[in-house]
């Protein structure tokens, strides 16, 4: 928990977050303009790095927006669990280690609250965070750690 957990073709590499906010931008209730679940997560320096990201010195961000007709802040209770599939590779689910690179297949999931405090856990995959040819699987992310209202 509280680690952004990166699983590559050559092992599991660990980055401790030091961030992780959680806001909805509010929309009209179409798909044209729906509202929206943003979670931002900073991590620091990355723990069991494989020698080929250890000279890269990353510190990732993730930043994605789940998309829903309705939301309303109440509805985040355990259980609660959103998907956004981008396949379009769209600006909404993104990770920034040495570039920006979408994200795919993201889920996440309330387990727990407290007050505005949400524990989630979110699971994604994206193209290699050091092999942009396609030449590697992509990588699993996956994080579970508590995220503050960001007001």
């Amino acid at each position: 928990m509280d680690k952004l957990m990166l699983k590559r073709f050559c092992g599991e590499e660990a980055y401790p977050i030091k961030k992780a906010v959680w806001y909805i931008l509010d929309g009209d209730g179409t798909w044209d303009d729906p509202y929206s679940l943003w979670l931002e997560i900073e991590c620091d320096a990355g723990e069991n790095l494989n020698e080929d990201t250890i000279i890269l010195e990353a510190k990732p961000k993730l930043d994605i927006s789940f998309h829903a007709l309705n939301l309303k802040e109440e509805e985040l209770q355990p259980g609660f669990v959103l998907l956004f599939e981008n396949e379009e590779e769209d600006s909404e689910a993104l990770l920034y280690y040495c570039d920006h690179q979408p994200t795919k297949n993201n889920r996440m999931e309330v387990l727990e609250r407290t007050g505005d405090t949400l524990l989630i856990k979110i699971t994604a995959e994206t193209m290699d965070v050091n092999y942009y040819d396609g030449s590697k699987p992509d990588n699993k992310i996956e994080l579970t750690t508590w995220f503050q209202f960001r007001g």
